[in-house]
């Protein structure tokens, strides 16, 4: 346990699946700091195509367009995060973000924070 403890935690990037392999989808603005770096360990980002998708969303009209635009690769099962600005007093939340996206048939399977200011949710196309 000794080791587990002195072991460095997981960088953003490692927590959301960006490896130097990946090819990363980038719906929305790339305003964050951490966003950025973790950005920057993926083999390329791409506005189109991806093994992976970050949507980058602030109200509830952002997220329903990030999952207009996604809805074809989501259906192929790539996994989509959608990062959010923490805390109260936003347009778009948690919860909001959790029950537009299971209206849509994805289920959420993980959580992250990214930075002080903004937070994520991981959805996947629901097995059947």
């Amino acid at each position: 346990w000794a080791e587990a403890l002195l072991k460095p935690p997981p960088t953003l990037a490692k927590k959301l699946g960006i490896t130097p392999d990946t090819t990363v989808r980038m719906i929305g603005p790339v305003d964050d700091s951490s966003l950025k770096t973790a950005l920057a360990e993926a083999q390329a980002v791409s506005k189109t195509k991806g093994e992976l998708i970050l949507a980058r969303v602030d109200t509830p009209a952002d997220l329903d367009a990030a999952l207009d635009k996604a809805s074809d690769q989501l259906m192929t099962g790539i996994p989509i995060w959608f990062i959010y600005r923490k805390g109260p007093g936003h347009p778009l939340n948690e919860n909001q973000v959790r029950q537009t996206a299971l209206a849509t048939g994805i289920v959420d399977t993980k959580i992250a924070a990214v930075s002080a200011e903004f937070s994520a949710l991981r959805f996947v196309k629901r097995r059947c």
